[in-house]
């Protein structure tokens, strides 16, 4: 019964609420997260080439949005495909990468620590190389890449209702057909007051794919990082 009912008020918020403020609302959700807590907490030193030595932005933040690249998410009710935007955040505290999206009711964003992040990249090269493969022979297949670990930063729109979890996320290797192969990242379950939550699968074009592999390498990530800082600075002194 909740799963029906959650999908249903999904479709009803889509149809009902103007892009524009689904918009606004999803930057709100991403520049307002809080770092997801003291246990994430790396306890190796830090990795100062890529995070910085700055403990946060110069404004207060701990997490910070940066780039985005387009990814989608199969409705069963609708029965197609829908667009959306994926947005990568930077927890600079706690040296974690996060890749943020909401449906317009939930939002999720899975952080990842270096070594997982070194994971992830690890299963996206491996999605380009099937990919080529598959095209040349003109096959179809559907193929676990890998899991890796994760944890998961959740919550409901405009309530204080949401956690912090932890688990693997799985990748996937996916062929719509013998000239379009998808990669999918399906999200950890968990529970919270005895409901079961998981936020339907990312797909991912192959575009997708390469873009936001290039954002998740270390001079990605520390070239947003000193941009952000820059801006920051030069706001702060536009102000003495």
């Amino acid at each position: 019964m909740f799963k029906f009912y959650d999908k249903f008020l999904v479709i009803l918020i889509w149809i009902s609420i103007n892009q524009c403020q689904q918009t606004s609302q999803i930057k709100t959700n991403q520049t307002n997260q809080k770092s997801p807590g003291t246990p994430l907490v790396s306890t190796s030193i830090r990795n100062i080439p890529v995070w910085t030595d700055n403990y946060e932005f110069g404004d207060g933040d701990e997490v910070k949005s940066t780039e985005s690249f387009p990814c989608s998410f199969y409705n069963d009710f609708l029965k197609d495909f829908i667009e959306r935007t994926c947005y990568i955040n930077l927890d600079i505290k706690n040296e974690k990468l996060g890749i943020f999206q909401s449906d317009g009711i939930y939002y999720y964003t899975i952080f990842f620590i270096d070594s997982e992040r070194k994971e992830l990249i690890d299963s996206l090269d491996k999605y380009i190389k099937w990919e080529e493969i598959a095209v040349k022979k003109k096959e179809t297949v559907e193929k676990e890449i890998g899991t890796v670990n994760s944890t998961v930063l959740w919550g409901i729109q405009n309530q204080s209702y949401g956690g912090t979890e932890y688990g693997d996320i799985t990748v996937k290797f996916f062929s719509q057909n013998i000239y379009r192969h998808q990669l999918i990242i399906y999200y950890p379950r968990f529970n919270r007051d005895y409901i079961a939550f998981n936020s339907p699968p990312m797909y991912l074009e192959k575009e997708s794919v390469k873009k936001l592999l290039n954002l998740l390498q270390d001079k990605s990530i520390n070239k947003s990082i000193l941009k952000i800082l820059k801006q920051i600075q030069e706001q702060n002194e536009s102000y003495q």
